[in-house]
């Protein structure tokens, strides 16, 4: 999965750390961040350090990267490699002030696109730095008393001095659940987005609901499905929704037929192992799940 990056090693513990020359710098312009694009290869992208920054202006170079690097944002570390995040609006700057030399080519990366990125850890790295920019692009000011926020010299965190409100990266709870009736897995397809290959069953929790009730109730309302037995499979962080999914498989209980209830799906067909289309995509929960019982693991513990 998109997390699974071994033998490196990720390090979200937040430190008051400022910025040296050769730290990466993630340049975020909205959703996108500026990276270096190694010619001749598709899928290949590699970040940018502070050092390599100063010359992508031809003006006030020193005074700007040096400001840059006192204001930027520690992110996490991957092996000894430090990230940081600037804000290039907050800078009051645009994409066409950062112009990069002959010898370097520069794209701007728009979050999608580390899905596919060929080293995985620069594609776990620059979307987990994609949804820690967007937290703090969108928290800047307080929504109680329209105060700006400061960043937390203590935690990972924006605080406002006049109220007291603590505002924390936005993580919310998903589930993904694949039910099982003996050999047979139940697959959906969505109605009307642009992602067209089969899923599983999935949804966010409600307040004041368990996993294992948003399970039971995202069944309900998708496919009119009761189903028992729900066990845990494994979790992923998913920054490209700003999400902690958390895997289930559970037995059919009762009736089989499906009945698509809500609108949000276009399909659900129950699947035989060897029928089961294979989603090849390494980075998601819910293709694993699919290859996992297609192989014909045990997926309850009885």
């Amino acid at each position: 999965m998109i997390q699974d990056i071994e033998p490196h090693k990720f390090d979200i513990t937040y430190r008051n750390r400022k910025a040296a020359d050769n730290d990466y710098a993630l340049l975020f312009y909205e959703d996108a961040v500026l990276m270096k694009h190694p010619e001749g290869q598709e899928n290949a992208a590699e970040f940018l350090t502070f050092g390599e920054v100063a010359a992508l202006t031809d003006w006030k170079q020193e005074e700007k990267v040096s400001g840059w690097k006192e204001r930027a944002n520690y992110l996490f570390s991957i092996d000894d490699y430090k990230y940081f995040s600037v804000n290039l609006r907050a800078e009051e700057l645009g994409k066409e002030d950062l112009e990069a030399g002959p010898e370097m080519v520069l794209s701007w990366y728009a979050q999608e696109a580390f899905r596919s990125l060929e080293e995985m850890e620069r594609g776990f790295a620059g979307i987990t730095a994609a949804q820690i920019n967007r937290w703090l692009v969108n928290h800047r000011h307080c929504g109680r008393c329209g105060k700006p926020l400061h960043y937390s010299e203590n935690e990972r965190c924006m605080v406002c001095e006049n109220c007291n409100i603590t505002e924390y990266p936005r993580i919310s709870p998903a589930i993904i659940v694949g039910i099982v009736d003996g050999d047979k897995l139940l697959m959906t397809r969505y109605a009307g987005r642009a992602y067209k290959k089969y899923a599983l069953i999935a949804g966010f929790s409600e307040v004041g609901e368990s996993l294992e009730a948003t399970v039971h109730r995202e069944v309900m309302e998708e496919v009119g499905l009761k189903v028992k037995d729900i066990t845990y499979y494994k979790s992923q962080p998913w920054s490209f929704s700003d999400t902690l999914l958390v895997g289930f498989f559970a037995r059919l209980d009762g009736d089989n037929a499906v009945t698509l209830e809500d609108g949000e799906l276009a399909e659900g067909t129950w699947f035989a192992r060897e029928d089961i289309p294979i989603n090849e995509e390494k980075i998601a929960l819910t293709a694993e799940m699919i290859r996992f019982f297609a192989a014909g693991n045990q997926v309850f513990r009885d």
